[in-house]
């Protein structure tokens, strides 16, 4: 049985570089191979998409899950974590009898009735193509939905493809989902392989997975294992941690001096490990961490700085990805207020769903004194849902978008009031820009009906006239092509009107490449976890300025044709949202 630690809960941290070398002089990037290389070249503009059948296209994001209403709806399309209580799971893979092992040929954590992409998702798709797709994906990706759509495809209960081991498919997901800050939901992807089937892309995942959710305790049951199979010296520190955790500190310690005499690993990497360590009782007692000298934060420091609630000075951690912020968002031991702007960004990544950043902000509102709470983020939640008349709770909503910073700051603040603005009933007490904001909030979480409610009360041309013209379930006006034409940015909203057949689809918008190429014989096959693949390597870009009009007509006009209209909506809106 694994030790059982307090400070590991499932949380925060890691990425694709497993640290084959730990030596503080020569740190690992904790981003995948080819980061910093040439980029990936963009698909130069996207052609017509298959005309989708009406059929397969549910009405709302309500109906593309099978629940009652789009509020209910949050939980699968827009984006929580699929383990609610993983911290209180024991997911360390462990030898089984014969008669109790799994098959690695179908696994998953969402069957189909649960928002998954079915066990037909990839098709016949040769998995070498995919894998080759996979690593190719970096963060950020412009889409939030797109995001999300792509951790449902990878979270699938879907059959392995062909021409690729289902071990290193089920780890190829697993480092993907680690990349794009899912950590919680990539350590369960590879605890649901038994360790006997491991691989060496397989121990890979597992090492990330747990350095990604600060719980070094779940490398114990292949460490053994692993150090045979890799002989990497990251291993061999795990091994070590994990003999210090089980009580036997001199053995741990004797491996740590060895570790460094021979050179394999040395400096704050190994102080670390002995800090996660003695937390066992058996090791090296007081141990401090100093960060002098490291420029350079990888997935090693990030997971055992994390487990142990050593702070993570702030220059490093921006010498990283920003799925680092999602990692840290849920690191456990950290104090939730200097976790909030961490929320923010797991909330525009696609990570943190709307109710789950509700909930983080409501508990760092429980956290304060009474005194505190004044003037804060929380507080204008709380009168946001609670304020006695509706002007007071829309003025605390605009409180929350306007002090929303950054790239990706007002967006997530959008999310965060996604329900509060829900709730309210139209009339004619919120109206203009005001408006516009509490619509862009309800789609951002894809409460698309809600939105549709407001259809007679915008202004034909404003920024919410445009949302609910690509993203209610059916636009609730007739579209003035003249006011398309006029729009601030006509071209994307162009482009998601014809993709979701509202509009005649310009000439323009046709185009033919390798990458739309691939995206209609996905589409022909009628393989929404390849599409989903393909939107996201369409979305490579940090910014949706990045993302060429004709290239959202392609994904949203594929996503349609594989019955994936609510979330091609969303994106659609999403596009108008976050260049408004």
């Amino acid at each position: 049985m694994r030790p059982k630690i307090w400070a590991f809960a499932l949380a925060s941290a890691a990425s694709l570089a497993l640290v084959p070398a730990l030596a503080q002089k020569s740190p690992e990037s904790i981003l995948p191979p080819g980061f910093g290389g040439p980029p990936v070249p963009p698909p130069a503009a996207p052609s017509a998409a298959p005309t989708p059948a009406p059929s397969q296209a549910p009405d709302s994001m309500a109906a593309a899950t099978g629940l009652e209403n789009a509020s209910d709806a949050i939980a699968v399309d827009e984006g929580d974590n699929t383990l609610d209580n993983a911290d209180e799971a024991d997911l360390t893979p462990i030898d089984l009898p014969p008669q109790a092992r799994r098959s690695t040929e179908r696994v998953g954590l969402l069957a189909e009735a649960d928002g998954g992409l079915g066990a037909a998702a990839f098709g016949t798709s040769d998995g070498r193509f995919l894998i080759g797709l996979m690593q190719r994906i970096d963060v950020p990706i412009a889409s939030r939905w797109t995001a999300i759509l792509l951790r449902r495809a990878l979270l699938s209960r879907s059959d392995t493809p062909s021409n690729i081991a289902p071990a290193d498919w089920i780890a190829e997901r697993a480092l993907l989902l680690a990349r794009l800050g899912d950590a919680d939901d990539a350590r369960a992807l590879v605890a649901a392989v038994d360790a006997d089937n491991y691989t060496p892309r397989m121990y890979d995942a597992a090492m990330q997975a747990a350095l990604a959710s600060a719980d070094p305790a779940a490398l114990c049951g292949v460490a053994d294992a692993a150090v045979n199979q890799t002989r990497l010296p990251g291993w061999a520190l795990a091994r070590a941690i994990c003999q210090g955790l089980g009580g036997e500190g001199a053995t741990a310690n004797a491996e740590f001096d060895e570790l460094r005499r021979s050179g394999r690993a040395g400096g704050v990497d190994v102080r670390l490990a002995e800090k996660v360590a003695a937390v066992g009782g058996g090791a090296r007692r007081s141990i401090s961490i100093a960060w002098d000298g490291v420029d350079q934060l990888n997935a090693w420091r990030f997971g055992m700085a994390a487990a142990t609630a050593v702070p993570i000075p702030t220059a490093l951690q921006a010498s990283v990805g920003p799925q680092v912020q999602a990692w840290l968002a849920r690191a456990p031991l950290y104090p939730l207020a200097d976790r909030m702007a961490a929320a923010d960004r797991a909330a525009s990544l696609g990570v943190f769903s709307s109710s789950a950043l509700v909930d983080f902000y409501g508990a760092t509102y429980d956290a304060l004194d009474s005194d505190e709470r004044t003037g804060t983020p929380s507080q204008a939640l709380r009168q946001a849902y609670a304020a006695p008349d509706m002007p007071g709770r829309v003025s605390a909503m605009q409180s929350l978008w306007d002090g929303g910073g950054g790239w990706s700051g007002r967006y997530a603040r959008l999310i965060l009031t996604a329900r509060a603005a829900g709730a309210l009933p139209p009339g004619d007490a919120i109206t203009g820009a005001a408006l516009d904001d509490a619509i862009a909030s309800m789609l951002s979480a894809g409460l698309d009906i809600q939105a549709a409610r407001w259809g007679e009360r915008v202004q034909a041309g404003s920024l919410g006239w445009a949302l609910l013209a690509v993203g209610a379930p059916r636009p609730p006006f007739d579209i003035d092509t003249g006011k398309v034409d006029g729009f601030g940015n006509a071209a994307f909203l162009s482009a998601g009107l014809s993709a979701l057949g509202r509009l005649p689809t310009p000439q323009t918008l046709t185009a033919q490449d390798a990458w739309t190429q691939a995206l209609d014989r996905a589409v022909v096959a009628h393989e929404p976890g390849t599409v989903a693949l393909l939107a996201a390597v369409g979305m490579q870009t940090p910014r949706w300025a990045g993302v060429p009009a004709a290239r959202l007509y392609r994904i949203v006009a594929a996503l349609r044709a594989v019955g994936l209209e609510p979330e091609a909506r969303m994106i659609a809106a999403e596009a108008l949202t976050r260049t408004a």
